[in-house]
């Protein structure tokens, strides 16, 4: 064993006390990180089940336009196969809930309800997903 000058044994490792520090300053930066961490990782998968309720939605909307579009003269057809206002539906278009689903007019900035007398050619559409409550509305036009 060397001896220092002072006539004390040389220390080659650490001290309890340096030790017991390190370990105290660590388990505190454990605990500072782990809630931080426990919310990352468990919250990781919504963006991803958000997106894919977006994605169920746009479909359903898709279906629906593909449906319009082979028949771009009969909307009646359309709105029936679409569901009523305020109705839950699970067809071949998906499953969406019918938020509107009604013939309507522009006046100024603002569109109303069609009335008996006015030609119903302005379908104004708006479904909502079931999972996430997002809508889409579309307007279909009745071609001549």
């Amino acid at each position: 064993m060397t001896k220092s000058p002072e006539g004390h044994a040389a220390s080659d490792g650490f001290t309890l006390i340096e030790i017991i520090v390190t370990v105290v300053v660590g388990a505190v930066l454990g605990a500072l990180i782990v809630p931080f961490l426990s919310k990352a990782l468990t919250a990781s998968s919504e963006p991803i089940q958000r997106l894919s309720s977006a994605m169920d939605l746009k479909l359903v909307v898709e279906n629906i336009i593909e449906k319009y579009e082979q028949d771009p003269t009969d909307l009646a057809s359309l709105k029936s196969a679409i569901g009523a206002e305020d109705s839950t539906q699970n067809n071949s278009y998906g499953s969406y809930e019918v938020v509107s689903n009604r013939y309507i007019k522009f006046s100024g900035y603002n569109d109303t309800t069609i009335t008996g007398g006015d030609p119903e050619n302005l379908l104004k559409v708006t479904v909502r997903s079931t999972d996430t409550g997002e809508t889409v509305t579309t307007l279909f036009y009745k071609e001549s």
